[in-house]
């Protein structure tokens, strides 16, 4: 249960704008990204005494030991394309109904990233919405919430759509465990009807089922151990979930440990295409110490994977291939037992000695090979003492990629000593040399050599841990990327070497090609985003949800000082001019604007014209300025014919007013 003792100010992974420079792009972008990510992870990674009670009374804190109290969201949001800058912007849709409200950063440098932090968007009222991030570039988008009260986080991606999801696990006061599960309606033009069938272990027909409606856009959240159709289900059940729905949905679940203080951990919901007969999961941990480099931490980290059969016609047989990383099992290679998981059904395989293959002391990687049936699997990992915990979804061969981007690592950063580690797993069918290029907080590359290059055999990892690479002082933070010619997955963990943090993984990002990008790969969703809000855990049946705002959690920035954020003021409505500038004038905007175009949008552009496509440029780049060749100085829509929209047809600088 949590404690009320006071915490120093928190402040949020995903706060600070990122600041880019010229030259050195990627890797000055990068850098940027990661200081953005960083400078507010010193609390909040710190869930004991770097981080601050709510200043209201929590909400289920009787119960949601993690969850409990003001949950708070910040998003980074990374332009993946190699050569091209990205505008996004997110639509965010209020759980409980509402029109939704709309957020944009424009001029996303390559590579770099735009800063969502809810607390700070003052257009936004307080509760729980449902997200949809878009852009004209490749994006991922990583989450982090954390419930202040209570020191719970968890660290996340955005959730692929589908319209036959599964979730995996689902628990019902199980180990003192109970799953808070969002349902989003990515169609923003119709209803989508959701069938939800909660199946417990040991059984493929449900044991509960209930269909709810989801507005356009917005989400529904099902607290499990309080949803009225799941009351016949009983307190010590563990399975799956399987949504089936009308339009693609998005699915996002938490699991809080009742048990502990600060344990929480979010997985996404699985697409039952997305399915496969090979898993791949970087890191699983058998009474591994939380430091690896100290074999005698008196705390220790535990994996499981939960897996599910999707095929509802035939058992399927499921084994794990482990390759050892490091520490007791380092070199050495393992096999599970054989087990089948019924038609429709889950099983949950332990690393963990005596029911698992692994010794104990032992990281490795592990390969999910399922015959006669394809499946979906996550993998949980938790830390004891202390009842710490993370988890992410397990990658299919075709999530791969040569390049992926690993936003952010730090190295014994703040009083709770928050390292993350790398760990990077070899999907391809040969032997690759991985190259990890490590940024510093201030954009120049961690000169560390040997100690960032690794040979990786097929099937198996290799484990980076900053405190034993001498090239990355303690207290540092920053950005990495990995490369190598096969393909590569990466899952990073944020771990406490005093357990003052909640343990936090997500999923690397595979890097985008030069140009590459569009609309459709550039959606994105996120079931569940609060702002100082808790969701109800009674939906009703039209599936709305009541958000129970509390007070605002201030924040603080790597130091523990209380920073301010900036907030630009507000330019006096410009005035329409039909004339152009002269060579050098200031902007100027076209009549063909009032009325069409929201006036903070202009108000925006005008006040940072350097930000807006075109400023400054000759009509024709390749001559010399000149009567016949202006600047562009006129601030006007892309396509004058078609309506505004911040993405698909935003404003522009053209060298003449209509």
């Amino acid at each position: 249960m949590f404690r009320s003792h006071r915490r120093r100010p928190a402040d949020h992974p995903f706060l600070h704008a990122a600041a880019h420079r010229r030259g050195r792009l990627v890797l000055r972008r990068l850098a940027a990204l990661a200081i953005a990510a960083a400078a507010a992870l010193a609390a909040l990674a710190a869930g004991g005494p770097n981080d601050r009670i709510a200043t209201t009374s929590p909400v289920h804190a009787a119960r949601l030991a993690g969850i409990s109290g003001a949950g708070v969201v910040g998003c980074q949001v990374v332009n993946l394309d190699r050569a091209q800058p990205a505008t996004v912007v997110v639509d965010l849709y209020k759980q409980g109904g509402g029109a939704p409200v709309s957020i944009s950063r424009p001029n996303v440098p390559a590579g770099a990233a735009a800063n969502f932090y809810l607390p700070n968007e003052s257009v936004l009222a307080n509760g729980a919405f449902a997200g949809i991030f878009s852009s004209d570039r490749e994006i991922r988008v990583i989450c982090r919430t954390d419930w202040n009260v209570s020191g719970g986080a968890a660290l996340y991606e955005d959730s692929p759509p589908g319209t036959d999801i599964v979730v995996a696990p689902a628990v019902k006061a199980f180990g003192g465990q109970t799953s808070i599960v969002s349902v989003q309606n990515t169609d923003t033009g119709q209803q989508a009807s959701v069938a939800v069938d909660f199946v417990a272990r040991g059984s493929a027909a449900p044991a509960a089922s209930t269909t709810i409606a989801i507005a356009p856009g917005t989400s529904a959240t099902l607290d499990l151990g309080r949803f009225p159709q799941f009351a016949t289900v009983p307190g010590g059940t563990i399975g799956h979930l399987r949504i089936r729905s009308s339009v693609p949905v998005a699915v996002q679940a938490f699991v809080d440990d009742e048990t502990s203080q600060r344990g929480v951990y979010g997985f996404q919901g699985v697409p039952v295409d997305q399915a496969a007969e090979r898993l791949f999961a970087p890191v699983v941990h058998a009474a591994a110490p939380v430091d690896p480099g100290d074999p005698t931490a008196l705390i220790v980290q535990s994996s499981r994977i939960d897996v599910v059969n999707v095929d509802g016609a035939s058992p399927a047989s499921v084994a794990l291939a482990y390759t050892g990383v490091a520490g007791a099992c380092a070199g050495q290679t393992y096999r599970s037992p054989s087990i089948t998981v019924d038609a429709g059904g889950s099983a949950t395989i332990d690393q963990t000695p005596p029911a698992g293959p692994l010794p104990a002391g032992c990281t490795a990687a592990a390969v999910v090979e399922a015959t006669g049936g394809k499946v979906v699997a996550t993998v949980l990992q938790t830390a004891r003492p202390g009842g710490l915990a993370a988890g992410y979804n397990a990658m299919r061969a075709e999530d791969g990629a040569t390049s992926v981007l690993l936003p952010l690592w730090r190295n014994q950063h703040t009083a709770a000593r928050v390292s993350t580690a790398f760990h990077v797993m070899n999907l391809g069918t040969a032997p690759t040399e991985a190259t990890l290029t490590v940024l510093l907080q201030d954009g120049s590359t961690a000169a560390c050599g040997a100690a960032c290059t690794a040979t990786i055999p097929p099937g198996g990892a290799h484990q980076w841990w900053p405190p034993v690479i001498a090239a990355l002082p303690a207290g540092r933070y920053g950005a990495a990327f990995v490369t190598a010619d096969q393909p590569l997955a990466a899952v990073v963990t944020d771990t406490s070497a005093v357990g003052a943090a909640d343990l936090a993984s997500h999923v690397g990002a595979a890097r985008g090609t030069s140009g590459s990008g569009g609309l459709r790969s550039g959606r994105r969703y996120l079931p569940l985003l609060l702002k100082s809000g808790m969701q109800s855990s009674t939906p009703t049946a039209a599936a709305t949800t009541t958000a129970m705002p509390t007070g605002v959690v201030p924040t603080a920035g790597p130091t523990g000082t209380p920073t301010p954020r900036p907030r630009p003021t507000t330019p006096p409505s410009p005035t329409p001019s039909p004339t152009v500038a002269a060579a050098g004038g200031g902007p100027q905007v076209g009549r063909d604007l009032q009325g069409r175009v929201p006036p903070a949008a202009i108000n925006q552009a005008m006040a940072d014209p350097s930000r807006v496509a075109g400023w400054g440029m000759p009509m024709n780049p390749n001559r010399p300025v000149g009567p016949d060749n202006p600047l562009r100085t006129c601030l006007a829509l892309r396509n004058p014919n078609q309506p505004y929209h911040p993405i698909f047809n935003g404003l522009v600088f053209k060298a003449s007013c209509p």
